[in-house]
């Protein structure tokens, strides 16, 4: 216990320091990431308002250059002006005018660039300092590099303003190469010579005088203890820095810290993003020689090529965050005293509090112990509010809930044993049932077939042909029981399309079947909800109108001759799984309901009413016990959900069926007989029935095929290893010998692109699928009519997909 007290304390002064330590770690990093976020904050905005300032200077230079030039102009208009008033009476036109152009002449301005020129308004010029050659000629068709007519745009301004601003593209006279270089001129007309006076500049020797007066500003910027503004051009050549104008061609391209990065070249990169950029690096202070760390941002001025930057030292954070790690210390030592005090306070509780509790503890674990020999001996739930303890207390409920989870698990395990059972039960009667389809299927062939072959030879108004119409009739009714076997079997592949529930429904409600159904129960109400804007499922319409035509009969019979019977279908979309009478997953589903208002189903019944022969029906009157059988099967092979809701009002059964997106397409025009007639091609029949043969090569003979039978698989490859046929009708269950499967994937290895229909009286969905994955064609359930037949013979030779016919 003492032990536990010391480690304890250690435990919590531990945590504690480490709580402190873990603050003051966090505390600093956000330190300095708050500093960092201010000072980089600081940097921009400072940097931001110097390059406001360049934009400003950058777009007032035109207006600049303007300025002066209106004053230059403005001062020669006076200086010639007064020359006039002074001479006017007594001097001639030519002599004042000889006086005005020796006083402008020798005016020079921008370095010796800038003069004073004058025209007169018919395009001759008077007065050209740089070029005294062209005095006196008639220049008004002169034109700059650019083809603008240099004189006639002045005179134009002269005569429409007075005076005003020209721009035209000129050389200049310095520089080698083809550049043009825009020049701007003010003129002014002065009318006593007729004469218009002037004076131009380069734009961009303008931009440079004001370039060199920005620089001279920027530099002398300051803020803070040691904040400066630095620039540079993009070429290396630095600008100004620390209130000092760089000279001309100070190159610092290859400028590096103290870790040797090279700074400038850093710069220029960082500034060329469009927002600018941020540098890290070693430079040292204004006040100490020794390199510290500093982030700068620079900010590029394209127009100028200038990156304009300012920077920040980083070591004062470091002086703060030192300053809280001494405070940090100290706390720690106080922690540690206190800690020691606690434990000896502690130390004395204990020793009280140990002598008490162990008394109350054997009495506890001793009176536990003997209900827990109760509760596993004779499942006694333990009283758990007898123990003063609540850790005693906490494990008595788990050990009740131990016992509960135990019944529960059991009675699971007989719940699972009898379903395992049931599910047995089902698949033999599925094997049996699949069994028996097989062989009837080749018996109704003959039935079904036959007759086809024999109509086909009869006279007209033959008094056979009646008879043999009726025979095929049976056969083909027999057929359908047939397919319900199969279809309980899950031993048929349906074949599936976008349909709509409610035309299906439409179609039921005026089928022979209903109609017997409204023969037996006279007073019956049957009617019908059918959502307007129902949605599309994917489904096979045979199998569908099995569905509604067992549900409808079921509900019928129970509802009984003055009962009322309901059809409705709904739009639902399932947010979250339910458990009905099965688990429905989530999802949008199309709900066929059918309901009663019969004396609903016992609850024993429930659980087997899907089972195949287990009915409450009148037997002979209204079914053959398979009915929901059918429609189980059918709901599982459309991947549907069933639930079923009952009680002594009636009987409802929603059917779930998942929607489709997809269009209804409609259904081709049928071709007729004569149009499906072959043109002698070979159709190899493999089948291990020679009846099954007999059957398909008369067929065959009447279409014009020419028809080869084999009575196995391996006679097919052998034949096709010597022998072409144009398309092979192959069963797909064979005895004893290779299956349908097996020959065909032979087959193909030396004729790959055989053609190939499958039939069969009986096959796995997983063996057609298998077979028509490796380039078989369409599947026949056997037995097949002639139609049927010629149809799916021509379809395949041709090439042009499934044709829908009378089978389906």
């Amino acid at each position: 216990m003492v032990g536990i007290a010391a480690f304890s304390i250690i435990l919590w002064g531990s945590v504690s320091i480490i709580a402190d330590y873990v603050d003051f770690r966090k505390n600093s990093s956000e330190l300095r990431d708050e500093y960092l976020i201010s000072q980089k904050e600081m940097l921009k905005s400072s940097v931001s308002e110097v390059i406001k300032y360049i934009d400003y200077m950058k777009n007032e230079a035109e207006s600049y250059l303007e300025e002066e030039l209106e004053l230059r102009g403005n001062m020669a208009y006076d200086i010639a002006f007064n020359i006039y008033l002074e001479n006017k009476n007594t001097h001639f036109p030519n002599e004042i005018e000889k006086m005005i152009k020796d006083a402008l002449r020798p005016i020079r301005f921008n370095d010796g660039k800038g003069y004073f020129f004058a025209v007169t308004m018919k395009g001759i010029e008077k007065l050209y300092p740089t070029n005294p050659e062209y005095e006196e000629t008639n220049v008004i068709d002169l034109k700059d590099l650019n083809g603008n007519l240099v004189i006639q745009d002045e005179i134009e301004m002269v005569k429409s303003s007075g005076e005003g601003f020209v721009t035209h593209y000129w050389r200049k006279p310095e520089e080698k190469g083809d550049l043009l270089y825009p020049k701007k001129s003010f003129v002014k007309y002065f009318q006593p010579l007729d004469w218009y006076l002037g004076t131009g500049e380069y734009l961009d020797d303008a931009e440079k005088l004001l370039q060199k007066e920005t620089i001279d500003r920027i530099a002398g910027f300051r803020y803070g203890m040691e904040g400066y503004f630095f620039g540079s051009t993009f070429s290396g050549n630095s600008l100004f820095s620390n209130g000092r104008v760089s000279k001309e061609n100070n190159s610092i391209w290859d400028l590096t810290d103290s870790s040797g990065r090279k700074v400038i070249q850093m710069q220029i990169a960082a500034a060329k993003k469009p927002e600018g950029g941020f540098v890290s690096y070693s430079w040292p202070k204004l006040s100490d020689e020794n390199p510290f760390p500093k982030l700068s941002f620079v900010y590029a001025v394209p127009d100028w090529e200038w990156v304009i930057g300012t920077g920040v030292y980083m070591d004062g954070i470091e002086q703060l965050i030192a300053e809280n790690k001494a405070v940090l210390v100290n706390n720690i030592r106080k922690k540690m005293v206190n800690s020691f005090f606690i434990f000896l306070i502690l130390l004395f509780c204990i020793l009280l509090i140990a002598s008490y509790l162990s008394s109350q503890i054997g009495k506890s674990i001793k009176e536990f112990s003997s209900s827990l020999e109760k509760a596993s001996r004779d499942r006694i739930r333990i009283k758990s509010d007898k123990f003063h303890f609540m850790e005693f207390r906490k494990i008595s409920d788990l050990v009740n809930r131990m016992l509960k989870e135990r019944e529960r698990t059991e009675s699971s395990l007989r719940d699972s044993e009898l379903k395992v059972e049931n599910l047995k039960k089902m698949e033999s009667l599925g094997m049996l049932a699949g069994g028996v389809a097989h062989d009837l299927n080749n018996v109704l062939s003959g039935i079904v077939s036959y007759p086809d072959l024999l109509l086909s030879d009869l006279p007209k108004d033959s008094p056979l042909e009646k008879p043999l119409i009726t025979i095929k009739k049976s056969g083909i009714k027999a057929t359908k029981i047939v397919q319900d076997l199969l279809t309980i079997a899950r031993g048929v592949a349906s074949d599936k399309r976008v349909l709509n529930l409610n035309e299906i429904i439409k179609q039921y409600m005026h089928s022979p079947e209903l109609s017997r159904l409204r023969d037996l129960y006279g007073q019956l109400t049957i009617s019908t909800d059918l959502e307007v804007e129902l949605l599309n499922i994917s489904c096979s319409e045979v199998h569908m109108s099995k569905v509604i035509m067992n549900l409808v009969s079921n509900a019928v019979e129970a509802a009984g001759d003055s009962g009322e019977v309901k059809i409705k279908t709904i739009n639902r979309y399932l947010e979250k799984s339910f458990k009905g009478y099965e688990v429905i997953s989530t999802g949008e589903y199309v709900i066929l309901s059918v309901s009663d208002n019969g004396p609903g189903i016992r609850p024993e019944d429930i659980e087997k009413i899907f089972e195949p022969f287990y009915t409450k029906k009148t037997m002979g009157r209204s079914g053959t016990g398979l009915g929901l059988a059918i429609i189980w099967n059918v709901i599982q092979d459309h991947k549907a959900y069933i639930d079923v809701i009952s009680d002594n009002k009636g009987t409802t059964f929603e059917v779930y069926f998942p929607v489709s997106r997809d269009d209804i397409l409609s259904d081709q025009k049928l071709p007729s007989l004569v149009e499906l007639k072959g043109q002698g091609e070979t159709v190899l029949v493999i089948d291990d029935l020679e009846s099954q043969q007999e059957i398909s090569s008369g067929i065959l003979e009447k279409l014009n095929y020419t028809a080869v039978c084999v009575g196995s698989g391996k006679e097919a490859v052998e034949y096709l290893k010597h022998e072409k046929a144009d398309i092979l009708l192959l069963d797909m269950i064979m005895h004893p010998g290779i299956s349908g499967y097996e020959t065909y994937k032979r087959i193909i290895k030396d004729n790959p692109h055989q053609k190939a229909i499958i039939m069969s009286g009986y096959v796995q969905t997983e063996d057609v699928e298998k077979t028509k994955a490796l380039g078989a064609g369409q599947f026949l359930l056997k037995p097949v009519t002639l139609e049927t037949l010629a149809m799916a013979i021509k379809t395949e030779l041709s090439g042009t997909g499934t044709i829908r016919g009378p089978a389906e």
